[in-house]
């Protein structure tokens, strides 16, 4: 079945980006004589989740973003992280017109510089997303190359048990980056926001932001999350 084939290819395709990343930040492939990049991490862990630290980086700190006034919002968040990364994976139930014209300068440029088109799932959830956030959608996918996916859940008992039947309602976004040195990590937000204007903006969230090496855990179950999630094409 076509549907099989594109989800088997598009597994295989982020697997390699993430088997990349953790092949290139192995010492045969390290060509500094620093320590690495863990200490960098772990002192903004410790820092973040134990006691705070003085000579931690901060920024691979864990994060709270909750659009308060004067504070980080999840709109400057991702545009930061799109005009940084090399691919994204963004997985939210909900995304409204607005946002994605927000951001579509943002999608723009990053397809010209990304290794990977990013993805995009969203749903149809209690019929939220409108016929114009559809229409946006397929035009940023035809315009920039973002491969956008939609979840069709389902009120049927029989099929809701499958996983692709189930009600849809996750809010994460996933980049792949790169630190000064070239090794390859992740920056993983899950939280509240949907991709809607207020929920990156205006309107009171709690999204944390927690960044990774290739080779931990939450990546490899971040990535098997959103393959699992990777329904038929949208057009």
């Amino acid at each position: 079945m076509q549907s099989s084939t594109n989800n088997s290819n598009r597994k295989g395709t982020r697997q390699h980006v993430y088997q990349s990343a953790s092949t290139s930040s192995s010492p045969a492939n390290t060509q500094h004589s620093d320590p690495g990049p863990t200490p960098s991490i772990l002192e903004d862990v410790i820092s973040g989740l134990i006691e705070p630290r003085s000579d931690a980086p901060g920024e691979y700190k864990p994060t709270l973003i909750a659009n308060r006034p004067g504070g980080l919002t999840m709109r400057e968040e991702i545009g930061n992280s799109l005009a940084t990364s090399d691919s994204f994976d963004i997985s939210v139930a909900f995304v409204s017109a607005e946002a994605v014209l927000s951001l579509f300068e943002d999608f723009r440029s990053h397809h010209e510089t990304a290794t990977r088109a990013g993805t995009l799932i969203t749903s149809t959830k209690n019929h939220f997303n409108d016929p114009r956030a559809f229409w946006e959608l397929l035009h940023l996918q035809n315009t920039t190359g973002v491969d956008v996916r939609v979840w069709e859940g389902s009120r049927n008992a029989s099929v809701a048990a499958m996983a692709q039947g189930q009600p849809f309602h996750p809010k994460g976004y996933i980049f792949s980056r790169r630190m000064k040195d070239g090794t390859p990590y992740y920056d993983l937000y899950v939280g509240s926001s949907n991709l809607t204007g207020a929920a990156l903006t205006t309107q009171r969230e709690w999204n944390l932001k927690v960044s990774s090496l290739a080779d931990g855990e939450l990546v490899g179950q971040f990535q098997d999350e959103i393959d699992s999630q990777v329904p038929i094409p949208f057009r």
